[in-house]
């Protein structure tokens, strides 16, 4: 029996949006994210994402920027990890930190071994990000086995803008 991981899915469902019945409207960003990686195994990967910039006269210069990111989680460990994904900042060239405004994501999420979910994050801010720039989705100590830090880089993309 063949058996898919859950991250090949969701990827085959953002890249091909039919096969999801038409509702994912994630994209792959201009430029791809290589999954980030702990010496561990533990693999963090961009499985999709959008961006919207819209500009309103009432703020000049600062611009409304959403951004919508997929990610996937690989725990090839023998220990559960946990994630939190308040902690994951997507940064923008500036140095400017955006926290994450997803529904639930103060609540910790358990990843079993063996376990590859994946999940959603929604950043907006005005100013310090643009859907033209690159951006770094950071974990900032976000993703723990037991009660350490597990170290993965940031994930580098260049959104895609469908406008």
């Amino acid at each position: 029996m063949i058996r898919a991981s859950r991250i090949a899915v969701l990827a085959a469902a953002v890249a091909f949006p039919a096969l999801a019945g038409g509702c994912a409207t994630m994209g792959p960003p201009a430029q791809a994210a290589a999954p980030a990686v702990s010496a561990e195994g533990v693999k963090v990967a961009l499985l999709g994402q959008t961006c919207t910039q819209s500009v309103e006269p009432d703020w000049k210069g600062a611009n409304l920027v959403e951004v919508h990111v997929a990610l996937g989680i690989t725990n090839p460990t023998g220990a559960p990890l946990v994630v939190h994904r308040d902690q994951f900042r997507l940064v923008g060239p500036d140095g400017t930190a955006v926290k994450t405004i997803s529904l639930g994501a103060a609540d910790p999420v358990s990843v079993a071994p063996g376990q590859e979910p994946s999940f959603e994050l929604r950043f907006m801010t005005r100013g310090g990000l643009r859907c033209t720039t690159p951006m770094d989705l950071e974990t900032r100590g976000g993703v723990l086995a037991g009660d350490r830090p597990v170290t993965l880089a940031a994930l580098r993309f260049l959104p895609h803008n469908p406008s």
